[in-house]
């Protein structure tokens, strides 16, 4: 190797003899020296390898001697030398990369460079270069014809290349793009653009534009841009293909330039698809472009149970994608922790059985995942406590031995209330109520509307938590003694109703028990037997007072409210269903404790009837009645039996509709807007000041009722039946006035046709006969007669202020009011608050002559007397205008 010392390599072959070594000179830091050596030695060149690190040096010295050299072409530098070039195996790269370099080199690829947007900007261009194709030959020909021209001349190249041109047209004609042989990427086109499926009517070509690709023609020497078929698109413009479109995505039509993604509801799990396919029936996906059926999940609304999509139903929330699993892991479908299925709020289900759902009626179901009751509940409805235990607002507490004394002592109270009330009681009926009394009643009033409060209580109403705890509250009026303990002193639910029904019994046994007790004759003897009708008051008055909450107890099992599962529960005792052995018990129980109450309603209805009677013939039968008739007027003795009705028809709507709130109140609504009507019309109460406490309460408890309806919430079936009603009350709202005023106008004309209408027309209006004023003036006589021959009107004034009562000194004093100034019986009466008629109530000339008649037959001074003064109480004038006035007497068309 020749080194600044002037060595050089010598090849084996030849080194036992240098002369006989050829020279092998490189340049540079030598340039393909490995490969060199190596073919010297495997091939048995006898070569001397040696570096001249000059280029100059190298090219001169490979000119001037005769040697071997390293050169590459195509190159100008030697080629005037005419080399002969060495042939070795073609290149190896596997040997190489070994370091065996004995096979000849890769050699050098010498490319085409163009701009990278040279085919959108100049296609022929591109087409051109494309062609062009030239051997290595034919190069070093055109070098060689290069290098005989001065180097100074300017035509160094063009020259040559020219000549070249000039000779060889037969091969660079064919390197020139045919306007209408498109290459990859275009298409060809029509004088206006448009693409075409073939040459046919083509002018030249352009670029394939999204959407479509560029297909060879037959002839194999163009293309045309097809549009991308159904399942696959193109978004780039001069492509050579379309692309299928993936799973989850799909091209409907041809030329889509992008694929769509399957909207929520459908998949594709293949590639190249026009459709995407429809999930099954109640199943969809969570997100566009599903690629896979498995991703198909169970819509909003239902939940996958047992490889299918069952309705969720009443208080189960199912967004999509719910499934079994996830509502009893609590997991989100969508990760996100909130769009989770779960149990609604106030509903319940067992873990094992996660689909039956159970409707609470109490706030103890907290919802979210099966299983969950707050506050220590038991149960499908969590209305239950642990045994020895009570519920409460705060949970379940233990009942304890303080509990278990208070029921105790609370039970001997009743008791001793039951035998004492006996000898308390004051069943005398007095015309007049007194301050006592009063306030009895107003006690009377308050019991009763809590027990009202207890009853509105069982209506289904989503409360806001201030009304919950007063009707809670009111519902211990209806014994519904559950949150005070009473399964602590009483057991389960059977146990507590049974307890309930015969506390009712026993009590209402108790007075008609004692007083049996009390006629042995031991105790007879010593006066303390009891009276048979005021025991019989006594037992009344307690039913009256309770009879509200007697009808509710014994209408409670028949309260029945749906589950979303199928089943039905008691409203009060949820954990009872109904239909179940338990419920029978509770129903047999329920028609004893209605059969007393329909017993006493009976006796009630009876008396009633009869007391009127009693009150002349036999007063102290009244003393059993005493309870029905204190508290009311006498002219509405009956209005205790309106009251006894109320009871049971306040609780019957819950009956009737318990799975129905809206239904429910409006059905309480018509029961006490009934009540309020009867009691607006006849003001039963003996005071005016009770009239007025009790339609004001029942007002506002129909606001309460109103507020009530506004909270319910919303079912199908509640606003049908509502729709029913309102459009039925709306109807017959108008078909009444059209009614009243199509028979106003049809007695108007049988008036004036017949002589019957005018006695037909009063008689309908004033809704019956109207008194006969003989009668009234015969009656007035009477009483007129009586107070003349009275010697002590003193006794008789202190009677009237003691003995009637309030309305009915009203009544006299309205009377004595419409005499003396409408009849003119009196000397100048004043109108006292009531307009004063003109001389249209006077009494006939029949009641004149027979009040001379009657006159002329007493003989005594005092009837003679009266006699005169009836005569000097007015002039003959006026006597004689009167009679001429009865004779035509004015036209009225109906005297109401």
């Amino acid at each position: 190797m020749l080194r600044p010392g002037g060595y050089w390599w010598l090849a084996p072959s030849c080194r036992h003899d240098v002369m006989a070594c050829i020279p092998l000179v490189t340049a540079s830091n030598g340039w393909f020296l490995q490969p060199l050596l190596q073919w010297s030695t495997a091939y048995g060149i006898p070569a001397a390898v040696g570096i001249i690190p000059s280029f100059a040096d190298w090219s001169r010295t490979v000119k001037t001697t005769r040697s071997l050299f390293y050169w590459w072409v195509p190159d100008t530098t030697f080629l005037e030398l005419q080399p002969e070039s060495i042939v070795f195996p073609p290149f190896r790269a596997s040997e190489w990369v070994l370091g065996n370099k004995r096979t000849s080199g890769s050699g050098t690829y010498i490319a085409k460079l163009t701009s990278p947007n040279l085919r959108q900007k100049s296609p022929r261009l591109r087409s051109f270069i494309s062609k062009l194709s030239m051997d290595l030959n034919t190069v070093m020909d055109i070098l060689q014809d290069v290098r005989t021209l001065p180097l100074s001349s300017l035509d160094a190249w063009q020259d040559p290349a020219c000549s070249w041109i000039t000779r060889h047209e037969h091969i660079w004609s064919k390197w020139i793009p045919v306007d209408t042989n498109c290459f990859l990427g275009f298409g060809v086109v029509d004088e206006h653009g448009t693409f075409l499926p073939s040459k046919t009517g083509a002018v030249s070509c352009d670029v394939c534009p999204p959407g479509t690709f560029s297909e060879e023609l037959s002839d194999g020497q163009s293309r045309r841009c097809t549009p991308c078929p159904p399942g696959s698109s193109q978004s780039k413009a001069s492509a050579s293909h379309c692309d299928e479109c993936k799973p989850g995505s799909v091209a409907a039509t041809e030329g889509s330039v992008a694929c769509t993604p399957c909207g929520v509801g459908l998949y594709q799990d293949a590639f190249g698809k026009a459709a995407c396919v429809t999930c099954a029936d109640d199943t969809t996906t969570l997100l566009k472009g599903a690629s896979d059926k498995e991703e198909c999940v169970c819509k909003s609304g239902f939940i996958e149970s047992n490889r299918q999509c069952v309705p969720c139903g009443e208080g189960l929330t199912c967004p999509s994608g719910s499934t079994v699993k996830l509502l009893l892991d609590g997991e989100s479908s969508g990760g996100s922790g909130e769009d989770r299925p779960q149990i609604s709020q106030s509903y319940f289900s067992w873990p094992e059985e996660p689909l039956e759902i159970y409707k609470c009626p109490g706030p103890h179901c907290a919802g979210g995942t099966p299983g969950t009751c707050v506050g220590g509940r038991l149960g499908p409805t969590c209305d239950e406590c642990p045994s020895g235990m009570y519920g409460t607002s705060d949970g379940c507490q233990s009942c304890g031995i303080p509990m278990m004394a208070v029921w105790t002592g609370g039970i001997c109270g009743v008791l001793v209330l039951v035998f004492g009330t006996y000898y308390f009681a004051n069943p005398r009926y007095m015309l007049k109520v007194s301050l006592a009394e009063c306030a009895k009643i107003g006690f009377d009033m308050t019991l009763a509307f809590m027990q009202n409060l207890g009853v509105l209580n069982a209506v289904s109403v989503p409360w806001p938590e201030g009304l919950r705890s007063l009707f809670q509250f009111s519902a211990l009026f209806i014994l519904n003694l559950r949150s005070l303990g009473f399964n602590c002193a009483a057991g389960g639910d059977v146990q507590q109703y049974t307890a309930t029904v015969l506390l009712f019994l026993g009590i209402a046994l108790s007075w008609p028990c004692l007083g049996s007790l009390s006629q042995l004759p031991c105790i007879k003897r010593r006066g303390m037997a009891w009276d048979f009708h005021k025991t019989l008051g006594v037992t009344g008055s307690f039913l009256q007072v309770v009879f509200t909450t007697l009808c509710n107890v014994g209408l409670v099992p028949f309260m029945c409210f749906s589950h979303p599962n199928g089943r039905s529960s008691i409203a009060k005792y949820p954990n009872i269903f109904c239909g179940g052995p338990d419920h029978l018990t509770m129903q047999i129980l329920a028609a004893l404790i209605l059969s007393m109450g329909l017993t006493h309603f009976a006796a009630c209805s009876w008396a009633i009837k009869k007391a009127p009677a009693w009150s002349t013939t036999s007063r102290h039968r009244l003393t059993s009645v005493h309870f029905l008739i204190a508290n009311f007027k006498p002219g509405a003795w009956w209005f205790g039996l309106i009251i006894l009705l109320r009871g049971p028809l306040i609780s019957l709507p819950t009956v009737v509709a318990t799975d129905l709130p809206g239904v429910n109140l409006a059905l309480m609504i018509c029961v006490w807007l009934s009540y309020l009507s009867i009691q607006l019309l006849y003001l039963p109460w003996k005071a005016p000041l009770l009239n007025l406490v009790d339609g004001i309460s029942t007002m506002l408890f129909l606001v309460l009722l109103a507020v009530s309806l506004h909270l319910e919430p919303v079912l199908p079936e509640s606003i049908l039946i509502l729709e029913i009603i309102g459009l039925g009350v709306y109807y017959l709202s108008i078909g009444v006035i059209l009614c009243v005023c199509v028979l106003s106008i049809f007695l108007m004309v049988l008036k004036r046709c017949s002589r019957s209408g005018a006695r037909t027309g009063p008689r309908i209006v004033n809704l019956g006969q109207l008194p006969d004023p003989e009668e009234i003036l015969e009656t007035i006589e009477q009483i007129y007669f009586n107070l003349k021959a009275k010697k002590n009107v003193t006794e008789l004034v202190n009677k009237m202020s003691t003995s009637l009562s309030v309305d009915d000194l009203h009544i006299v004093q309205k009377a004595l009011n419409i005499l003396p100034t409408d009849c003119e019986l009196g000397g100048g009466g004043s109108s006292r608050g009531r307009i004063a008629a003109t001389r249209i109530s006077q009494m006939s000339r029949k009641s004149f002559a027979s009040l001379r008649e009657e006159q002329r037959q007493k003989s005594s001074d005092e009837a003679c007397e009266i006699q005169q003064e009836s005569i000097a109480s007015g002039s003959s004038d006026e006597v004689k205008q009167e009679r001429d006035e009865l004779k035509d007497p004015p036209s009225d068309d109906i005297s109401i």
